[in-house]
């Protein structure tokens, strides 16, 4: 009786054991997957209509990415305690409408963001290819926000005509990124991009933004960004005799009344060229209006020039986007374009995008 009593305690020690052993390893990887984390995400948006470019014959077609360009991501954060983690994202561009990769053929393949980092709690620093403070200024004070499809912004910033564009895309190669932490109402980031081309020293990209919002009324924002280079070092001086260095400067504000929000701001870019500079002053006027599940937006922007050219642009666009349940919206739009030496062109298109 002694033996089996003794063997009974025995098994049950090691019946515990076994059990204080699996409760620390769940604890263990219960906390491990606390800390770290991986997520596959993105949004798909496609849309039908028919446009008609500036200097182009019009076209009925399937096109993607009307009010967002479509993209998916791979992110993650290791958690280092004390409000210290590293991250990670790899996003790439989408054509869904054709299956292609990039927002056109050629485009780079991690095109959104591609960086490694560190999350503080006084901000973040990121190396690799990062999106532009001046561009995330440009649509947060801009009712269309990211539609490079139906924004006149957008439309006249990143696809500008005589001279008038942005030099450089919305987001910078071999570039490092520090911004504040985004639970202060004063925020500010700053980039800095190397060409990485040999016999091109001085060859960079840098800018950065300053932001208020307190997430009431009012809301201002002041950008600038300087590129000596487009994609590659030398490109600027290829597309017109003596360009040598860009300068664009953004000053924007908003004011949410509830019942409508309007947002305004003002841009100035001035090329350096040799031969003679070309300067060109712009402002976009916009309002968003809830209405029902959705929001009617409204939008005009306006561009002159001076100097080795004086050209003009007008641009303004009608909206209405409208939310379903959870992750998808349907929107309707249309875009009216107006510039010298191009004639007119306007375009229209009815579809829905979705995020996953």
């Amino acid at each position: 009786m002694p033996t089996q009593l003794i063997r009974n305690a025995g098994q049950r020690r090691r019946l515990l054991s076994t059990l204080g052993a699996s409760l620390l390893a769940c604890a263990i990887a219960d906390d491990a997957t606390a800390q770290s984390s991986v997520s596959l995400y993105g949004l798909a948006d496609v849309y039908v209509g028919a446009q008609k470019s500036l200097g182009k014959p019009r076209a009925y077609a399937m096109n993607s990415g009307g009010f967002t360009t479509s993209f998916w991501g791979i992110g993650g954060r290791e958690d280092l305690g004390g409000g210290y983690a590293l991250q990670f994202a790899l996003e790439a561009f989408m054509r869904p409408s054709n299956g292609g990769a990039g927002r056109f053929g050629g485009d780079t393949f991690f095109g959104r963001n591609a960086y490694v980092g560190v999350a503080t709690p006084y901000g973040v620093l990121r190396a690799g290819r990062n999106t532009t403070p001046y561009y995330i200024s440009a649509v947060r004070f801009n009712p269309f926000s990211t539609s490079f499809g139906f924004s006149p912004a957008l439309n006249q910033m990143y696809k500008g005509v005589s001279g008038q564009g942005l030099a450089g895309d919305n987001g910078w190669s071999n570039s490092v990124l520090v911004s504040t932490s985004g639970e202060h109402p004063l925020q500010a980031s700053l980039i800095y991009a190397n060409g990485n081309a040999a016999g091109h020293t001085g060859a960079n990209q840098w800018g950065g933004s300053v932001t208020y919002d307190r997430h009431r009324a009012f809301s201002a924002t002041l950008a600038f960004q300087q590129a000596k280079y487009d994609r590659t070092p030398g490109d600027l001086n290829a597309s017109i005799a003596g360009f040598t260095q860009q300068n664009a400067v953004l000053a924007g504000i908003g004011y949410d009344l509830k019942v409508v929000k309007f947002t305004a701001f003002y841009q100035y870019v001035h090329d350096a060229i040799d031969s003679d500079g070309l300067g060109t002053h712009s402002g976009q006027v916009g309002a968003a209006v809830p209405v029902g599940f959705g929001t009617v937006l409204a939008s005009v922007m306006a561009a002159k020039s001076h100097g080795r050219d004086r050209s003009s642009r007008t641009t303004w666009a009608l909206g209405y986007d409208y939310r379903l349940p959870k992750r998808t919206n349907v929107y309707v739009a249309y875009m009216r374009d107006r510039a010298c030496g191009y004639g007119n062109g306007d375009s229209a298109g009815l579809g829905p995008r979705t995020a996953f």
